[in-house]
């Protein structure tokens, strides 16, 4: 305990389990090995845990991380679609930003014996009944010598969104990150990305209270952290919830095209001190929120528009971010967007022979300074002290 957490957390409380579930790769979803996160009470706040989490690489290397995670409950019926396909609703979201230049990583095992870096974990569960993680996690390596076991590979998490053939259905990650310009309006949104997206075809039958903007902002890879494009977020408050918000997502990628999602998003208050740091780095305020939002399916289809490349691709997307409302604005929210491509046909001797794009996840992970990985599945509670 003194090794993980260090004299200055002295509130560590009970031992309340350890939790093992797959440890997969976030965009192809290949299994890597296995996850297993053990929790402790913190004082005695009701939303907030010490954590120590286990990367056990199915390559004989162990990649520890300790730390603090904020957690709050989704909103009734507000994305609380399944946790996973097949799996039940998601009831709880967790979140945790690391401290620029900090290290929260201990000494594993093989590549990662003497590892240092940080880890930003944007999260969802269900706890209700058998415990479910959908948990991702943003590893910062910073150690000169990169790891050859783990999550090694290309330096993008987007590639399956940036051309119209490749494997389908597929995964894409972007990170809405940075300081946010507020357009002022839904219209003006649709200007920007070309698109006609009305409140009432995104959203038929919800009511809401207010307005609350629409937020322009740098979309990036969250791998290579290069941008990718624009993202723009526009909210409403849902009527008569204090923590339910009504939204229309654009994703603009550069010389591409756009896909609009719409989708209801629960929001959470980070418990204050309990890794709430800048929410985009330096010279950012501290996150004030935990957002969370899934889709109905896993595989369904919650696009309301989409241009150019993209006219006629579905699917999904699941949010898992942090937030800081106010003027201006400040977002670092995760979006793992599901896709289904449309078949491609190709010219066969004179004759159109239609060839479709579905195969297979592409297998391979990732490391390039930044490497993600997900706790996803039923996790089985498992006996472990230190």
């Amino acid at each position: 305990m003194a090794q993980a957490f260090g004299s200055n957390l002295p509130n560590v409380g009970a031992f309340i389990a350890c939790f093992q579930s797959p440890l997969k790769d976030l965009e192809s979803q290949t299994v890597l090995g296995n996850g297993i996160d053990c929790l402790w009470e913190y004082g005695n706040m009701t939303t907030a845990v010490a954590a120590i989490a286990f990367f056990a690489f199915d390559c004989n290397s162990t990649l520890i991380h300790s730390g603090l995670t904020s957690t709050g409950g989704f909103t009734a019926d507000v994305g609380t679609g399944p946790i996973d396909k097949g799996g039940p609703s998601v009831d709880t979201m967790s979140g945790a930003l690391p401290v620029e230049g900090g290290n929260t990583i201990l000494p594993g095992t093989g590549d990662y014996a003497s590892a240092s870096g940080t880890v930003r974990l944007s999260g969802a569960l269900h706890l209700n009944t058998e415990p479910w993680f959908n948990c991702i996690w943003d590893i910062l390596i910073t150690t000169t010598e990169t790891p050859t076991c783990g999550v090694t590979g290309s330096a993008s998490s987007s590639s399956a969104l940036m051309t119209a053939s490749g494997p389908s259905p597929n995964f894409g990650v972007v990170n809405f990150l940075g300081q946010a310009e507020d357009l002022g309006s839904l219209d003006a949104a649709n200007q920007l990305m070309g698109t006609n997206v009305t409140f009432e075809q995104a959203h038929p039958g919800v009511v809401t209270s207010q307005f609350l903007g629409c937020q322009k902002v740098d979309m990036v890879d969250l791998m290579s952290k290069q941008s990718v494009g624009t993202g723009i977020d526009c909210l409403w408050a849902i009527a008569g919830l204090d923590f339910g918000i009504a939204a229309i997502a654009f994703f603009g990628f550069k010389d591409k095209g756009s896909i609009v999602n719409s989708g209801l998003t629960s929001i959470a208050p980070f418990t204050d001190g309990v890794s709430n740091n800048p929410v985009a780095g330096p010279g950012s305020p501290n996150a004030a929120v935990v957002s969370g939002s899934f889709p109905p399916a896993v595989d369904g289809d919650t696009f309301v528009q989409t241009t150019g490349m993209y006219a006629d691709w579905k699917g999904t997307v699941r949010l898992s971010g942090a937030a800081t409302p106010g003027a201006p604005f400040w977002f670092n929210c995760i979006w793992q967007i599901y896709v289904e491509k449309p078949t491609i046909s190709t010219t066969t001797g004179g004759g159109t022979t239609p060839t479709s794009t579905t195969s297979a996840a592409a297998a391979g992970a990732r490391y390039l300074g930044t490497a993600v990985a997900t706790f996803v599945g039923g996790a089985i509670a498992i006996l472990w002290m230190m």
